[in-house]
């Protein structure tokens, strides 16, 4: 296959395929997380909704790297999490919008025939 086949099946392939592979799982992370003077406990996470605006497969430069861009990414999570800081009342994080993200993953040959990945 092409690279430019490759692309259209990746926006064909964004369509449809966030909701039977990531939508409704959950994931158990127990977590702590410090940021700016306030303490995330982040005991679990549940994607309820991914939307992705486009996807695309091209070449890096003249490598023999492919890369999958997945832009416009809108993630909604459930969230099972508490926040804690020098005010003495906790508070409870339900729920988290991720909006407009995106995602590359790059794919690079390893072997010297550069077609098995």
């Amino acid at each position: 296959m092409n690279v430019p086949s490759l692309s259209t099946l990746v926006k064909d392939i964004t369509a449809f395929v966030p909701y039977y592979t990531l939508v409704g799982k959950s994931f158990k992370l127990d977590k702590d997380i410090s940021f700016g003077g306030i303490d995330f406990k982040i005991n679990e996470v549940n994607i309820t909704n991914l939307v992705i605006a486009d996807g695309k497969v091209n070449f890096v430069g003249d490598s023999n790297t492919v890369r999958t861009t997945i832009k416009g990414a809108d993630i909604t999570l459930n969230i099972d999490a508490e926040a804690t800081s020098f005010i003495p009342v906790p508070l409870d994080i339900t729920s988290v919008f991720i909006k407009n993200v995106t995602l590359e993953l790059d794919l690079a040959t390893t072997t010297s025939d550069e077609i098995h990945w």
